[in-house]
């Protein structure tokens, strides 16, 4: 692990349009432009699809634009780069694993 990657932050879901990216964006705002944190997201397939237009809404309603958000897929080098990997659930965690 890298040392930059001690500051490092990585959601990860499915798709990485829903669960992922809200938890990227939600912390991203809460922590502000500090930028003592490196906050990303991921999915563990990530096939190609528009963001629900639900999250897109809420997003905004909250000050948060989301459409420069590029679908990732989840890798060994995101793992290797993130301090804390954070699944969004069990099924998530079997693949970080």
């Amino acid at each position: 692990m890298a040392d930059d990657a001690m500051k490092s932050i990585l959601f990860v879901c499915t798709g990485n349009i829903f669960r992922s990216l809200i938890a990227e964006y939600a912390l991203k705002q809460f922590l502000g432009g500090a930028g003592m944190y490196v906050v990303g997201s991921a999915g563990i397939e990530a096939k190609p699809q528009s963001i629900h237009p639900l999250v897109r809404v809420r997003l905004l309603e909250r000050g948060v634009d989301p459409a420069g958000h590029v679908q990732r897929k989840l890798s060994p080098l995101l793992l290797d780069q993130a301090a804390c990997v954070v699944a969004m659930g069990r099924d998530h965690q079997a693949a970080v694993q």
